[in-house]
C-alpha cells in the first residue's frame, strides 16, 4: 500500500513539474515568437489583443489547474502517507 502511495506521489510531482515546464518551456517562447511575428507583419492592434488574450487565458488556466487540482491532490496523498506511516 505504501509503495502505491509513493508511486502516486511521484506521479503528482511529475505533473506539477510538467505544468511548470509547459509554462516556461513552451508557452512563454511561443508567445514571444508569436508576438514578434505579429510585429514583423505589422498587423493591427486587435490581433495583438486577441493573441495576448489567448496566451493570458492559457497561462491562467494552467496556474488554476496547478493550484486547484494538482497541489491539493499531492497534499492529500502526503497526509494519507503520514497516517499510514503512523500506524
Amino acid at each position: 500500500m505504501l509503495g502505491e502511495i509513493n508511486h502516486a506521489l511521484s506521479n503528482a510531482d511529475f505533473i506539477i513539474r510538467f505544468n511548470y515546464l509547459m509554462l516556461v518551456g513552451y508557452l512563454l517562447p511561443l508567445a514571444i515568437v508569436s508576438i514578434s511575428i505579429l510585429i514583423k507583419a505589422g498587423v493591427n492592434w486587435e490581433k495583438y489583443l486577441i493573441i495576448a488574450g489567448a496566451f493570458l487565458l492559457s497561462f491562467f488556466i494552467l496556474r488554476w489547474e496547478q493550484r486547484a487540482i494538482n497541489i491539493p491532490g499531492k497534499k492529500q496523498l502526503l497526509i494519507l502517507k503520514n497516517k499510514l506511516m503512523e500506524e
